[in-house]
C-alpha cells in the first residue's frame, strides 16, 4: 500500500530514478499549495504551511532546475475574503519574482458557477458570468509591468503592519 506523496518528494525519486530528466527538461514546475483549499497567506509558516520560497527552494533542491509556477491562487471562500484573496495573490507574485521564479500562472480566470458553496469555484480573478472583476482581478490588472525585477526578499522594517514583506526591484 501507498499513500499519495507530496510534489518534492515525486520530484526528487523522479530525478534520482532518471537523473536524465535534468539534461531534458528547463524547468521543474509546482503548484504552491501546502493545504488545500488555501488558506494562508504566501509567507505563512504556521499550521503545516510551508512559506513559497522555501517551496522554491525544495524543488530547486530536488530538481537542480529553475523552477516555475503553472498554477497559483486562492479561493474568496470560507475564512478568505475577496480583499485577502487579492492581497495574498499580489503578496505571492512578488515573493516568487524574488526568488527568482520567471513565470507564474494565475488560477483562474472566472468564477464558476457555485463560488459560495465550492471552493474549487472561488479562484476566479472575475465573477462568473459577469465579466465583473473581483479585487483580485482589479489587482492583477495594476500589477507594475516591471514586477519581473525583482530582486530579493527581506521582512520590512518600515513602519508597515507587522509581517508586511518587501521586494526590491
Amino acid at each position: 500500500e501507498m499513500g499519495i506523496i507530496g510534489g518534492v518528494e515525486f520530484l526528487q525519486l523522479a530525478f534520482e530514478a532518471r537523473p536524465e530528466l535534468a539534461e531534458v527538461a528547463d524547468f521543474a514546475s509546482f503548484h504552491p499549495y501546502t493545504l488545500y483549499p488555501p488558506r494562508s497567506p504566501p509567507e505563512s509558516a504556521e499550521d503545516g504551511e510551508i512559506p513559497v520560497w522555501d517551496m522554491v527552494a525544495q524543488v530547486a533542491g530536488a530538481t537542480g532546475l529553475p523552477t516555475t509556477v503553472t498554477e497559483m491562487g486562492w479561493p474568496s471562500w470560507g475564512d478568505v475574503d475577496e480583499d485577502q484573496q487579492a492581497d495574498w495573490m499580489i503578496r505571492e507574485i512578488a515573493l516568487l519574482q524574488a526568488e527568482g521564479v520567471p513565470q507564474t500562472c494565475v488560477y483562474t480566470l472566472e468564477d464558476g458557477t457555485d463560488p459560495f458553496g465550492n471552493p474549487e469555484h472561488a479562484f476566479g480573478l472575475l465573477r462568473e458570468g459577469l465579466g465583473e472583476a473581483k479585487p483580485a482581478g482589479e489587482a492583477f490588472s495594476a500589477l507594475p509591468l516591471d514586477v519581473g525585477d525583482c530582486i530579493g526578499r527581506a521582512e520590512a522594517e518600515l513602519g508597515l503592519p507587522e509581517g508586511a514583506f518587501a521586494v526590491r526591484y
